[in-house]
């Protein structure tokens, strides 16, 4: 059974008000459009865009002058015995979505809608309503093809609002099935939303779940402090050189990475202001390259901060240093990744530590996470293909 994804990028965006189509608009350096083709290309046996401009080496057909044409014009270019359409100005789509998507459809549904409760107020013609059972209407949406097309052709009208009220008005009798997608609508509109999708987007990454391989042999820099210690008590078999043996402070060091199939960066300096940058971003890159040099294929594993994402009030230094360690991830992880080395960040809120008693000395245990909870995730991604995770971790939700 083969699937098809038919991606809708052909609107005029009026609203949108850009001289740029929105679906090419840059969202954190990549067109809009691209971040959802990344996730449904690898999960179906084609992909049609229908739009007004040839993207890339997509096969792409011409859109209509409404949405339902351009839906229609999409569907008849598929060859699959399902349709997924999805629509290219939502780029917040996780792979589980498409994934439960098929499994539905593979079971015996017709049709399958993406749905979000409304959470907010519900008014209708100036009255307010109970919104309970009432939702907004998402895509992706999926189709046997087949009752998708004999629903196109049933009417000549090409104004429906979405596929899914077409075939639920043309056959009523069509068995369909909802799921729920993310709690706010992700389409892309106006011009402020793009504004938006770029903040989401830092906190988009879900963290892997897997189970590491915690047998392997494992590099630590900044073994004597609460996360590296705390990593340390999982592993049975690491090297964490102490400060006299390697000083990340000086680009006088090296060592061999060859017997090491992971490593883990937890080294951290706050207070010397001239070795903040040296240990927490540039021994981070020395670190990298030594890796490139030596052709070591692994994993590594940074630890950043939840101060990245907006400077903190009397750290100014180690938040930027942590900025640009994000910073350097994002840029380089996809070509690191060719090369077999995979990076990923774990960036954690205030963690009971020395050093956030240092900082913070007045502050809470309770408020604080612990140092085990984050070596939790630090070691899930010390086994992993997966590269440019950022993973932010916050009090309150490490129960």
């Amino acid at each position: 059974m083969r699937f098809s994804a038919v991606i809708l990028a052909g609107g005029k965006g009026e609203r949108f008000k850009s001289s740029i189509s929105k679906q090419l608009m840059s969202l954190n350096g990549k067109p809009v459009l691209q971040y959802c083709l990344d996730v449904i290309e690898p999960l179906v046996d084609e992909v049609i865009i229908v739009s007004n401009f040839q993207y890339k080496d997509y096969k792409c057909v011409a859109g209509g002058l409404t949405r339902s044409e351009s839906a229609y014009n999409g569907v008849m270019a598929t060859t699959g015995d399902f349709v997924i359409i999805h629509e290219g100005a939502r780029p917040f789509l996780r792979a589980e979505t498409i994934q439960q998507i098929k499994e539905l459809l593979l079971c015996g549904n017709d049709c399958v809608d993406t749905v979000s409760p409304i959470i907010d107020g519900y008014v209708h013609n100036g009255v307010s309503k109970s919104k309970v059972g009432r939702f907004l209407g998402l895509t992706p949406e999926a189709f046997r093809k087949d009752i998708l097309v004999e629903a196109f052709l049933q009417s000549p009208r090409r104004d429906w609002m979405d596929e899914i009220t077409m075939v639920q008005t043309l056959r009523p009798e069509t068995n369909i099935a909802f799921i729920k997608g993310e709690s706010f609508n992700s389409k892309i509109t106006f011009e402020e939303d793009l504004s938006f999708a770029e903040g989401i987007m830092k906190f988009w990454t879900q963290p892997i779940t897997t189970l590491p391989d915690l047998s392997k042999n494992v590099l630590i820099f900044g073994g004597t402090g609460g996360i590296g210690s705390a990593c340390i008590r999982r592993l049975p078999n690491y090297y964490a050189p102490s400060h006299k043996e390697i000083d990340l402070s000086t680009n006088d060091w090296e060592i061999d990475l060859k017997e090491y199939k992971a490593i883990i960066h937890s080294a951290g300096e706050y207070s010397n202001q001239e070795k903040v940058m040296e240990v927490n971003f540039n021994s981070c890159v020395r670190l990298v390259e030594l890796a490139e040099k030596q052709s070591w294929k692994g994993n590594m594993v940074f630890l950043s901060s939840a101060s990245a994402t907006y400077g903190r009030k009397g750290i100014p230094i180690y938040s930027a240093s942590k900025s640009a360690l994000n910073s350097y991830i994002e840029s380089r992880h996809e070509e690191l990744a060719e090369k077999g080395i995979y990076l990923n960040a774990i960036a954690p809120s205030k963690v009971d530590t020395k050093l956030q008693t240092a900082i913070n000395p007045n502050t809470p245990r309770d408020s604080m996470l612990t140092p085990d909870y984050v070596a939790d995730f630090v070691l899930r991604y010390t086994d992993t293909k997966v590269s440019g995770h950022i993973i932010y971790l916050k009090v309150g939700f490490n129960d």
